[in-house]
């Protein structure tokens, strides 16, 4: 009891001869709690764009690609569907990647809109997940 008068009172005269120290201290422990504020927040919103479960990141399980130039044809398809029929998987969805340029416009309006990457899916089964 004695350390806590003695801490009191040593405050209150700190007060009286001269605030600097406990504007300082005020100071110091405000910016303290608002970096410890930012940079929880700022990890948690790095935490929640790199924790991505894997079904959500390419739209299902399993992801295969092509590395050829050829297109799917309708045997695969039809692969894919029996696959499908068997249970040895449960949904597929087939998507269409174009990295060249593609161009478009309105009908009403003669200029060019440029797009890098395209991609086209099927909207009755895409995305598989989520």
């Amino acid at each position: 009891m004695t350390t806590l008068f003695y801490f009191f009172r040593l405050a209150i005269r700190n007060l009286r001869r001269g605030g600097q120290r406990i504007v300082i201290a005020w100071l110091c422990i405000l910016l303290g709690t608002t970096v410890l504020v930012a940079m929880t927040m700022m990890a948690q919103s790095i935490q929640g764009a790199l924790l991505i479960e894997p079904a959500q990141l390419v739209g299902g399980d399993l992801s295969l690609v092509r590395q050829s130039g050829e297109p799917v044809l309708s045997e695969h398809v039809a692969q894919l569907d029996a696959l499908r029929r068997s249970g040895a998987i449960s949904q597929y969805t087939l998507i269409a990647y174009n990295t060249s340029s593609i161009v478009f416009h309105t009908l009403t309006s003669g200029e060019l809109h440029f797009i890098g990457n395209g991609m086209g899916i099927q909207p009755g089964t895409y995305p598989l997940a989520g």
